[in-house]
Parts: C-alpha cells; structure tokens; sequence
C-alpha cells in the first residue's frame, strides 16, 4: 500500500478495498467486522479524562480492565503477529499490536496503578526530561503533547510510551487508550526525537477519528480472553473538533475527460457505493459527495476520479490509436543531450555514475566548510526526517565521499565516479547551482599480471577535465590558477576565458578521518551552469592538414617553487600565437643541488607554420622573447 493510504494500514482496511473491488466486478461483498457486543462493565475502576488541548486531541477515548494476569499470549495470537513481523511481548501488549495491525488503529495499555485517578492530555514543559521505553532520557519541548496523571509525563501521545507506566508482570489493573491525535504534532515530535513507531506512523498520516471506541471495545474483550479480568470502566470519550470532511461536487463528464474511457454513470455511482463515497444529490452531470472520514487522502475531485480509475482498472483503459506530439526546435545546445554525451564519453573510460540525495548532515559544512560553506546558507529542512537529512547540500562534496568511504569499506578501493546534480544556498534568497562532480581514488588499472601499481593522482582527474572541455570544443580557452579559499586542500581553479567552472585538487587528512577514507581521494568539482554556458565559445573550424614538419625547443628553467607550469604556459601564449602551437612539461626536480625554494622545470615548445616551413632563426627569435618574458614576469634562469 501506498503511504498516503492511511485507512489501509490494518487488515480490514485492506479487506474494505478488496470488497470494494469484487462487488464491482463479480458480486456484492461485504466486510465482517468483529463482534464487540459482549462489552460489558462489571467492575468498579474509574478513570477521569481531561484534553487542555483539544486542537492536538480531537478525540480520547478510554476504558479499565481489572484483575488481568499478565503473561505470555497464548500460540494464536503470538502466531499472528510472527506472520506480519512483530515479536510478542506479553498478552497485553500483544492484543494492542493485534488491533492495532487488525483495524489501523493504535491504543496503548498503562498500568492503572501508575495512573492513578486521572488521566490528562497536555503539552509538556519545557526541559523536562522524560526517559522512553528504549530506555533515553529525552529532554521535552513545550510543543510536545503528553499523556500524564497530572503531574507525572506517562507517555509521548501517538508516538512512544514512557518507562515507567508500561505493563509488567506485576501489572493487575490497565487503563486501555484509544485516540485520534493530530497528524502534523505527531509528525514533528516524531521527527524531533528521531522515533518512526508503528503507532506514530499510523497517527501521522491520519487514523479513523470514528473508529477509536470500536478499537477499544475490541481490544477489551481480547484482553479479557487471554488475560481474563473484568472491564471496569464505561467508556469515557472526550471529543474536540474532529477534522472536517465537507461535501465534494463531482462531474461525470469531467471524470470521463481525465480517465479517457467512456465509463457509465451506473458504473461509477456503483464503484461510488462500494467505497462508501455517499451520493447527497445530483444535479445533471454533477453531483454532490460525501468522502467517509477514514479516506483522509481523498479531499479533491481528482481524488475522486483516481478512486474511480483503480477500482474500474486502469488496465481496460483503452491506448490511443494515434499519439500527436510536437518536436521542439533547440535553437541553442541542449543541457540534457550534453549530459548524455558527457556521461557516456565517462562511462567509456571506466567511470560509473552515482545519485546522491540532495539532503545532507549539517555538521559537514561546520566542521570542513573552512569558510568558503557557511551554515548561515543552509537551507534547513521545516521537518527533517533525521540529523543525517537536515539539511540541502550546499556542496556535491560530502555525500560523494560517503560513496567513496561506503565502497571502501567492502573491498572496492579503486574508484572512478562522477554526479551530476544541484547544491543549494540561502542568501537574500534561495539559489541552485547545477554541478558535476568527478571522484578518483586508489589504482588506475586492475591488479593484472602485466599492469603496473600506480594510482590515481591530481593529473589523472585534471586530464579528465581536459577531455571534457575539449569535447565541448571549450579547450583553448581552458585556463588554471591557483587555488584559493577551497574545501579542497590544494590544486587549481579552473576557467573558461575569465569564468571560473570549478576547482580540481585532493580533500585533506581531516576530511579523510571523518568519513573513514585511508587513500587520496583526487576531485574536480565543476560548476555545470557555468561550464554549459560557456559552449558560446565554443566553434567547429575545419582546416587541412599542415604539409610542414613541426620543430620543437627546449628551456630547462629555475624558478620559485610557488610559480606553476601554467604561469609559464600563459606567458609563453602571449608572446606569440602566430607559429607557437602548443608548451609541453616534461620534468620537474626539486632537491639536491637545487637552492631553497627553488625548482627545475624542463618545458617544450612546438612550433609550425601552416603554409611554409620555419627557419631557425625564426624560431629562435620567439624563443629569445619567450625567455626574456620568463625571466621578466616570473624570475625564471635559464640553466646550463
């Protein structure tokens, strides 16, 4: 069943439908209830009930059984509840769970003698602590509701019940609950205290309001039988505003339009019928509907039209013999088709995609946002279902290391992965960012007789960026600096012409320790908006092949150990774009013989001409320029 179907979350519910289903298509069936006409008060043990807050418990309904004996169920009842997966405790206990799988209803037994006189519904104060029946001291918000004796907190109402007041096997008096409370103060207290119960399920999505005294009827007389003890109590059932079910105007014609089958106003009123959907009246196509309070999802026309559907089959509903479609015209490059070159051009070099969940732990940004992720830009979840998913993603980051960590950790070390997906930020408004992300980490190669040992490092994912951007026909204007103010610990940002599109570098140690990471973990993480947006420059020019030999120089260059190979690049390029194709690195040595902060870098350059064939003094002239700028701009010396 479907989340939303809270009336089908015990076994009649479910039989209801199934009824509904066969007295439309075959004969008329109907639902046999279980008999509660033997409840009877034959004992003396009252109970008063007040609700302070009715809004949050419309309805409580309550009742007494003394002299019971608590003990293991008998074979019957443990035997049902092992089929739906649910361990027996003790009799009591067990016939709650019983009812409560039986008509979706969820009640709670307390020992009467923890209860006193009274029972009173209300929120609780503020920093109180209350210890569960797991055994947690939890300390309470003032928008919490509680089940309590007046002065003593009994239980967290529709979600958990507290240590002290269940039943033990010194129990001789129960005082037996059945309520509705309210969907959404359920929910946050269940989410608040991170608790997901089989009763605060049920109560979050809303129970039958007008079912409770049944479920205590029923629940008093199994108790009865399998721990005998006598009812002691009339009912007492304090009723609030219960939720609203107004009449709904429902159009046959409009109901054919959706479905797009010509259904007849006799099958409909009968599958109507058949869901307890009463008809009030009709005026010509339109008719006025009253929905039973226990179809809670039900509150719309289409709600209506869907019911109509499923019960009638959405298999004999015709297809179309003809299907009219209009082909967009995309002007400019479409995103999609580009992420599907992408990914498949990553799929063919080893790489596998991964979907991570947008929310994320909010400790993440805290702890390795070094001030570049803020937790003033979260964008915090109203109702997170735990600390893990509190809050959006302000970086693809995080949640790819806990992949990285997850596979790690059941021997697949060697990992290529890349994501496509958003990151969120809360400025003066609410901002997404398109993003790729790419992950390499452990060997490039497998563990092969003739395959060499080497892993991954910050070349291998700088050249997979490379190939991207010359798959976009972006690559000539690729150009790195530095990093600065990163989650990442070192590496380079990454622009197209003036417009940074991401960073590429390696997460530091601190990062590794938290998520349990032991290998480099190398990262490009690419802003996808900005890097799509920059195919405006990206052109397909056609040339013929050159008939001239190309001719290369070499400079062995000392330099400072902060300068970069692409520093020396961007000079070079600015010299002259006429004849010098492209500037190779081929050795770095940093060491012996070499002064302090110093370093060597053996760089190439290519030179050709398209139409002629260079001289060398041609050649050797931009060479002298190129070197005169090296040690100009960058204090470079030309060794020996």
């Amino acid at each position: 069943m479907t989340p939303n179907r809270a009336d089908a979350m015990g076994h009649i519910g479910v039989a209801r439908d199934l009824a509904a289903y066969l007295t439309t298509h075959e004969t008329k069936h109907e639902i046999i209830w279980p008999s509660v006409d033997g409840f009877k008060v034959t004992g003396d043990k009252k109970v008063k009930i007040t609700v302070e807050n009715s809004e949050s418990c419309p309805r409580y309904t309550g009742t007494t059984i003394s002299g019971v004996k608590v003990q293991p169920s008998p074979s019957w009842l443990q035997n049902r509840l092992r089929a739906i997966g649910m361990s027996p405790i003790n009799n009591i206990v067990d016939v709650t769970n019983f009812v409560m799988m039986e008509l979706g209803t969820p009640l709670h037994a307390f020992d009467l003698q923890k209860v006193g006189a009274e029972i009173v519904v209300k929120n609780a104060k503020e920093g109180d602590n209350f210890i569960t029946l797991d055994e947690v001291e939890r300390t309470l918000s003032a928008d919490d509701q509680m089940i309590t004796n007046g002065e003593e907190n009994l239980c967290l109402a529709g979600v958990f019940g507290g240590i002290d007041s269940g039943i033990k096997e010194s129990t001789t008096d129960v005082f037996l609950e059945s309520a509705y409370f309210e969907p959404v103060v359920t929910r946050k207290m269940a989410r608040r205290y991170a608790l997901n119960t089989d009763a605060s399920f049920r109560f979050e999505r809303g129970v039958d309001p007008e079912l409770t005294v049944f479920a205590l009827k029923r629940a008093a007389l199994l108790i009865q039988e399998v721990a005998e003890g006598e009812i002691a109590m009339e009912i007492a059932d304090v009723k609030g505003k219960l939720p609203a079910h107004p009449p709904l105007t429902f159009s046959y014609q409009r109901c054919i339009d959706l479905i797009g089958a010509p259904i007849s106003t006799e099958m409909m009123d009968t599958i109507l019928a058949a869901l307890d959907i009463n008809i009030l009246s009709k005026n010509g196509d339109e008719i006025s509907l009253q929905v039973p309070a226990y179809r809670v999802d039900v509150t719309r026309e289409a709600d209506v039209v869907e019911e109509i559907l499923r019960i009638y089959g959405f298999n004999k509903v015709p297809f179309p013999e003809k299907l009219n479609t209009s082909l967009p015209l995309f002007k400019k490059s479409n995103m999609d088709q580009w992420q599907n070159t992408l990914s498949e051009m990553l799929l063919g070099q080893g790489f596998s995609e991964i979907l991570n969940n947008s929310l994320t732990n909010a400790n993440y940004v805290e702890k390795h946002g070094k001030e570049v992720l803020k937790s003033e830009r979260n964008v915090e979840m109203l109702n997170p279902l735990s600390q893990e998913l509190a809050v959006m993603r302000q970086s693809m980051l995080f949640s790819g290391l806990e992949v990285v960590a997850y596979n790690q950790n059941r021997q697949s070390p060697d990992l290529k992965l890349y994501e496509f997906g958003k990151t969120y930020h809360k400025y003066d408004d609410y901002t997404e960012n398109r993003r790729m992300l790419i992950l390499m980490t452990g060997k490039k190669s497998l563990d092969l007789w003739n395959s060499s040992n080497e892993k991954q490092s910050f070349y291998s994912v700088k050249g997979i960026v490379e190939g991207i951007a010359q798959r976009m026909g972006v690559d000539s204007h690729l150009k790195y600096k530095s990093i600065k103010n990163s989650v990442l610990s070192d590496g380079l940002q990454v622009f197209i012409l003036k417009q940074k599109i991401g960073e590429i570098g390696w997460i530091d140690s601190a990062t590794k320790k938290t998520f349990g990471i032991k290998d480099e973990v190398f990262v490009a993480d690419l802003d996808w908006d900005a890097l799509f947006d920059s195919l405006k420059f990206s052109k397909t020019m056609y040339k013929e092949l050159p008939k001239t030999f190309a001719t290369r120089r070499d400079f062995s260059l000392v330099l400072d150990t902060k300068t970069t190979f692409s520093e020396i690049e961007e000079v070079a390029q600015k010299v002259d774009r006429k004849i010098l194709r492209s500037v190779g690195l081929f050795d770095v040595y940093e060491g012996k013989n070499m002064d302090d902060g110093k370093k060597s870098y053996a760089v190439s350059f290519t030179f050709q001409d398209d139409n002629e064939t260079l001289k060398d003094k041609q050649v050797d002239a931009v060479m002298a320029s190129i070197r005169k700028e090296l040690e100009s701009q960058l204090g470079a010396v030309l060794r020996a």
